[in-house]
């Protein structure tokens, strides 16, 4: 029988997973391709194709990549150079900003 404890855990490292995978993507392939192009705008990738979207700010890109894969498992972020990393938005799509150990 599944505890709660297990699912919680379960779900945490699905979320965890999803976003390393989707900033490993956006490192290794996408990071060349987007900066300084698009430094400022919104990427949502899609983790399990690779696949993404470009958009003004995070929510439209989220909203884009949902529209075009309604259950995809990804990670949006803002395109350049990292200023802030506690407002930086990697999320999940349609999840909440995970935010870094503040300091």
């Amino acid at each position: 029988m599944e505890t709660l404890t297990e699912k919680i855990s379960f779900e945490e490292t699905g979320f965890e997973d999803t976003v390393r995978r989707g900033l490993a993507i956006y490192d290794e392939r996408l990071k060349a391709i987007l900066e300084p192009t698009y430094n400022g705008k919104a990427v949502a990738i899609n983790v399990e194709t690779g696949e993404y979207v470009v958009a003004d700010d995070l929510p439209d890109a989220r909203r884009l990549l949902r529209e075009k894969y309604p259950t995809p498992h990804g990670v949006s972020l803002t395109i350049g150079p990292e200023t802030d990393p506690v407002m930086l938005s990697r999320v999940m799509v349609g999840r909440k900003p995970m935010r870094r150990n503040p300091s």
